[in-house]
């Protein structure tokens, strides 16, 4: 579709709504380089410093004073974004990127109480956002074998510990015979999301594949299947497990300084041997290999990290592996040495290597087509190790900005936040006053019931102090990574947008270009709390992070100001029908940019049966046509270039100029103002405008479809029937993009025939709806 932006070049005099993009200037400023000149409030990095000093002293008086501090009104700088959405660019919202990690412990049995849940914890779920995959994973599960981990627990057993064969230095198990088993694991995941998903990462050296066969009849066998499907029910888990993928080993990737040869070979035999025993009880299963994990590597040139980086072990495991494995595991955590842009740099070389090894080996998935590997961050949050705190405001925006980013990316189908619970990586955690919900638990429900069902394309430009461009997508070393964004869209009508906005003492002026539609902005959601080193530790200061929503109902709109640091999401809603996932855009023409309302009372009395006369009553209603005279439009006349002269300079809301370009063109003719304007903007060029002339449909057809061909790289020819059944490229491209579908709703198009009246404002209606 067509954006002012696009149109930049082509259309130099257009009159924008919002602010010209010439006019931003933003101010660089980092809030971890101190104070502020002239200001009276801490750096970001500086409350840090001061709450983990009280964390350490275990100072709760001291803890809630700073985290009490409001500065979310301080502002020190304005900056401008321009936020560009395709309505039509779609893909299914992935609700498994909300995933979260149980590390594999014992440490879990105060989730219970008589071995049944913590009435705490129940009445904590009842709070909480639904967990949609819940991870058995972490270091812990490479000392254990999860199938001495099911039946009663007088009947459980230890792990011994073993050495790996073919390599001593890597030792796995150790581990006892826990209380916190995989049932009680399941109950906990359950009494959450009675609909949520396993996704057990397993230790495939120390668990034998007659070991994880059974294990896998203990997921998924009917109670009267199997003996191990008997026991599942026994363990009060009546039903089979929906398990998403299976995980094959943790961070093997970083242990030890093994033998580079046996390190990758011995890998690969052992995850082949545990996908083979999976498969033999569920052929269907999801096998992910355990692929690039830490957030260190020769990608950031640490030398003495290479023989266990990042690129080496997935370039050395994944060219044997591509034909059984269905996603590929890595854990990004972010900020600090591994930048969330950076760390998505990444995951697309990942892909990039991954699709092409399953084309090379030619590898086809059960229809067919080439296998479409998925990327899963199994582990994910913001780097504990900068400060000694990820509990706080500020880590919850880092776990935003790696969502958005995650959602703008298809093939990356899941994630899972580490931790369920600890001071390492909470997302609810055992404090002082009992199970409380994080920012980051909080963040994690405000996405969940917001969260439409298919992502739309979206980009952002930010502006440099010279008013110049940059766009952060781009570059994969970016740093200035404190802005995101990510749109979804709801039923036919709704768009949600996320704004997170990392930077303290900051608002953003946010331009959107909607590509497709007029929206009303209905309502705004504000993440917010005092200041980014809040942290919360018990009820009382729970609370200090809230979640307000404003009733806002601003029509047309295309502007919005941030607040100075937060999550905010922003409900749009059109009258338009949005294209919906599955539907082809080229072929749902009025799906695009939709037909126009019916009309209560036509604005003129001769277009009662006319085919566009709610098209025109509506361009008539907004000042972009006129009439031949009050009463009538005349709609089967012949249009001249001088009307679609007049239509097309107010649908693009070019300047007009006074003068002639135009050798035939008077400088007092009625037209010569818009003649002039098309001239400018090198929509019609040459040395006579023939304002009297008239133009076929396939004239018609070619100034359109030029106007919105420029400077966009998707247009594509093709073929209608009709007396001229073979369109040029920019009257195929038109007819494609929806703008003839009026048209064509009423039959064959002749389009050698006189363009009409009522033809133009058919068009000139749809043209309306993708300029913004």
């Amino acid at each position: 579709m067509i954006s002012k932006r696009r149109l930049t070049a082509l259309l130099a005099a257009i009159c924008c709504a919002a602010t010209p993009l010439t006019a931003f200037a933003g101010v660089d400023y980092d809030p971890n380089d101190g104070v502020i000149e002239g200001a009276t409030v801490p750096s970001s990095s500086e409350l840090r410093t001061e709450m983990n000093e009280a964390r350490k002293k275990g100072s709760k008086a001291a803890m809630k004073e700073i985290g009490s501090r409001d500065y979310s009104t301080y502002v020190a700088q304005t900056d401008n974004i321009t936020v560009t959405v395709d309505e039509n660019d779609m893909w299914k919202t992935n609700m498994e990127v909300f995933g979260i990690q149980y590390e594999y412990s014992d440490e879990y049995s105060r989730y219970f109480s008589n071995d049944q849940l913590n009435p705490e914890y129940v009445e904590f779920t009842e709070r909480t956002g639904a967990i949609p995959v819940l991870r058995l994973g972490g270091g812990s599960v490479m000392t254990v074998n999860f199938i001495n981990h099911v039946g009663p627990f007088k009947d459980r057993k230890p792990t011994p510990m073993e050495k790996v064969p073919g390599c001593p230095n890597w030792t796995f198990g150790g581990a006892g015979a826990y209380r916190m088993g995989v049932p009680e694991c399941l109950k906990v995941l359950y009494q959450n999301n009675p609909n949520g998903k396993l996704m057990p990462c397993i230790n495939i050296f120390s668990m034998t594949p007659e070991d994880i066969t059974h294990f896998a009849q203990y997921l998924y066998d009917d109670k009267d299947e199997s003996e191990w499907g008997a026991l599942r029910a026994a363990d009060g888990i009546e039903n089979p497990v929906d398990v998403w993928y299976w995980e094959l080993a943790n961070e093997v990737d970083g242990w030890g300084k093994a033998r580079e040869e046996w390190r990758i070979n011995g890998y690969v035999k052992y995850a082949r041997a545990a996908a083979e025993a999976i498969r033999s009880v569920n052929p269907d299963a999801k096998i992910m290999a355990n692929g690039p994990t830490a957030p260190w590597g020769d990608f950031w040139g640490i030398e003495e990290y290479t023989p266990a980086s990042w690129t080496s072990w997935h370039m050395g495991i994944l060219p044997q592996l591509v034909d059984i494995i269905d996603g590929v595991a890595m854990h990004p955590y972010y900020d600090g040495y591994s930048p969330e842009f950076g760390g998505m740099y990444f995951a697309d070389k990942v892909k990039g290597d991954v699709d092409k090894m399953v084309e090379e080996q030619d590898i086809r998935d059960k229809d067919g087509n080439l296998k479409d590997i998925e990327i899963i961050a199994t582990e994910h949050n913001r780097f504990v190790g900068l400060d000694g705190i990820n509990n706080d405001y500020n880590s919850a925006m880092s776990v935003a900005q790696f969502w958005n980013l995650v959602f703008q990316r298809p093939w990356f189908t899941g994630a899972t936040l580490h931790n369920l619970d600890g001071t390492w990586c909470a997302f609810w955690m055992t404090g002082y006053g009992g199970f409380i919900m994080t920012p980051t638990a909080k963040l994690q429900k405000l996405y969940v019931e917001n969260i439409g069902d298919r992502i739309c394309k979206s980009s952002w430009l930010m502006y440099n102090e010279d008013g110049t461009v940059y766009d952060p997508m781009e570059d994969p070393y970016f740093i200035k990574d404190d802005f995101s964004v990510v749109v979804s869209a709801s039923g036919e009508h709704e768009l949600k947008v996320f704004l997170n906005s990392k930077q303290p003492y900051r608002n953003i002026n946010v331009t959107f270009d909607f590509l497709q539609h007029d929206y009303t902005l209905v309502d705004e959601t504000i993440f917010s709390a005092p200041n980014s080193a809040t942290y919360p530790f018990d009820r009382e200061t729970e609370d200090l992070v809230t979640v307000t929503k404003n009733e806002l109902n601003i029509p047309n709109c295309t502007t919005y100001t941030t607040p100075t640091e937060g999550v905010t999401v922003l409900t749009f809603r059109t009258t338009d029908r949005l294209l919906q996932l599955g539907e082809d855009p080229a072929a749902a023409g009025d799906a695009q940019v939709g037909d126009a309302p019916e009309a209560e009372e036509a604005a003129f009395a001769d277009i009662e049966n006319s085919y566009a006369k709610n098209e025109i009553t509506a361009l008539a209603a907004s000042g972009i046509i006129s009439g031949r005279n009050e009463t009538e439009f005349v709609p089967g006349e012949n249009i001249s270039r001088g009307e679609l002269a007049a239509m097309l300079v107010s649908v693009l809301k070019l300047k007009t100029y006074n003068g002639s370009m135009w050798s035939d063109v008077p400088a007092d003719a009625w037209y010569a103002g818009y003649a002039n304007a098309l001239y400018i903007a090198q929509v019609m060029q040459g040395d006579t405008f023939r304002a009297a002339d008239g133009l076929s449909i396939k004239e018609l057809m070619t100034i359109v479809g030029e106007i919105c061909m420029k400077n966009d790289d998707t247009q594509d020819s093709g073929d209608i029937t009709g007396n001229n059944a073979y369109l040029d490229a920019p009257s195929a491209y038109a007819v494609n993009k929806g703008l003839f579908s009026k048209l064509l709703s009423q039959g064959e198009i002749d389009t050698s025939r006189a363009a009409k009246r009522e033809d133009a404002a058919a068009v000139m209606y749809k043209l309306s709806k993708m300029v913004k």
